[in-house]
């Protein structure tokens, strides 16, 4: 009984297919208690999934609130 490997995506790659920075990306991922460290951190397909869910695909990046 193998566990079929599932995809891993790093952040770093997602920045351009999502249009935000680094950042952005983890600070989001964080928030939703999912655990990264750094844009070399990877994430699994679940993770990824949300992503595609909740920010649009290369659109401009989301504006940061201060």
């Amino acid at each position: 009984m193998s566990k079929t490997p599932t995809k891993k995506y790093r952040i770093f790659e997602l920045e351009k297919e999502f249009n935000q920075s680094g950042q952005t990306i983890i600070e989001f991922l964080k928030k939703r208690k999912i655990k990264v460290a750094n844009r070399f951190s990877a994430i699994d397909e679940e993770a990824y999934n949300i992503l595609q869910e909740s920010l649009p695909r290369r659109s401009k990046p989301i504006e940061e609130t201060k």
